[in-house]
Parts: C-alpha cells; structure tokens; sequence
C-alpha cells in the first residue's frame, strides 16, 4: 500500500501563508518572526503577498527552545508557556525556562550597569 501526506499536512503551509498575506492585508504586518521550524511557512506568505499584492514582507526565524532531551518545546508537543497571563501565570515562565538549556538570565546589578 502506497501512503502519503493527509490532506491536514499538505494543507497546513497553504493556510500558513495565506495567514501571513491576510495579515498584511488586513493590518499590514510587514514581519512575521516565528522559530525556524516555520520558515517553509513564512517564506510561502512572503510569496503569497508579493503575488497577491505587490508587495514586499520580510519573515525572521529564531532558533527553537528545545527541552533538556533536545526535543521541540510547544505547544504541539504539551507543556508550553503562553505570554497571555490567562494561560500562563507569569510566575510559572521563569522556572519553566530555567530548566532549558540556552536560556540564561541577568543578575539586577548586570541589567542596571551602564556598559
């Protein structure tokens, strides 16, 4: 037997795309910054708005978080932190994040030194 992507996974970069082009479209949002799991989906709004509208938009990637296993950290995989205090209470952020290998943070007296 033959198998192949379901329609969700061929789908999903479309909708993805279109996403950003009726951002700009709507709001104009220029920049979509996302982690460099998306670019395939940023880059295909970017050319979906320049042949939609021409125009020029611009994507930015950043590396993933990943957990201490070096597996992806979101909200596919469960356990992620919302900004939203809602969904996350901010108390929760930093624990969450020190446990992550690349996440560092500054001491009061480094932020507030001149440099």
């Amino acid at each position: 037997m033959i198998s192949g992507i379901s329609f969700t996974e061929f789908s999903y970069n479309l909708l993805q795309g279109f996403d950003f082009s009726e951002l700009y479209n709507r709001h104009q949002v220029e920049l979509q910054i996302g982690g460099s799991d998306q670019w395939g989906n940023i880059t295909s709004g970017i050319d979906l708005t320049r042949r939609m509208h021409q125009k020029q938009v611009f994507g930015l990637t950043v590396p993933l978080i990943t957990k201490s296993d070096g597996t992806k950290f979101g909200k596919t995989e469960g356990g992620a932190v919302w900004l939203a205090p809602e969904k996350t209470k901010p108390v929760q952020i930093l624990p969450v994040l020190d446990q992550h290998r690349g996440c560092g943070r500054l001491s009061l007296p480094e932020v507030s030194s001149p440099s």
